[in-house]
């Protein structure tokens, strides 16, 4: 829940509310979009999640930057999906999120070029005024406990918004 509670504490610190509604807001409209129900949608969002924390850590810090201030959003960007993922771990991902959601392969992938903008938002969300973004810093620890769990974001902020 660190993880978790440094994102809270970044978004409020920013007046990110709003922004974390249009976050809930844009999970909600894509399981009904795809008749996925939320437990499905949290966990496909987990597991991207995941797999955008492996490939933002293979990057160096300043891209791994770039690519959240570029890609970041809550519209579709098929580009998002190509930028931080190579063809095996897009094919890798798509194969755990089917197996982990019981989603099909093809709903999984015609949420990917949504879901990747905004996971990359969270992590937008959580820069702070510091010269650093700690939740990317986090991200980026090798020596962090690898916890990140969107699902539990997007949980927490449909309770409060």
């Amino acid at each position: 829940m660190g993880w978790l509670n440094q994102v809270v504490g970044a978004v409020s610190e920013q007046g990110g509310l709003g922004q974390l509604g249009g976050l809930v807001n844009t999970v909600q409209q894509l399981s009904n979009d795809t008749g996925a129900d939320e437990g499905q949608m949290r966990s496909l969002l987990s597991v991207v999640a995941n797999f955008s924390q492996s490939a933002l850590k293979e990057q160096e810090p300043d891209q791994a930057q770039n690519l959240v201030n570029q890609y970041s959003g809550l519209a579709a960007n098929p580009q998002a999906v190509q930028a931080l993922f190579s063809l095996p771990q897009l094919q890798s991902l798509i194969q755990v999120a089917a197996d982990k959601t019981g989603l099909p392969a093809s709903t999984i992938e015609s949420v990917l070029p949504t879901a990747v903008p905004l996971v990359l938002k969270v992590v937008e969300m959580g820069a702070s005024q510091a010269e650093k973004n700690p939740v990317l810093s986090r991200l980026l620890d090798a020596d962090g406990d690898g916890d990140i769990d969107i699902a539990d974001l997007m949980q927490l902020a449909s309770r409060y918004l």
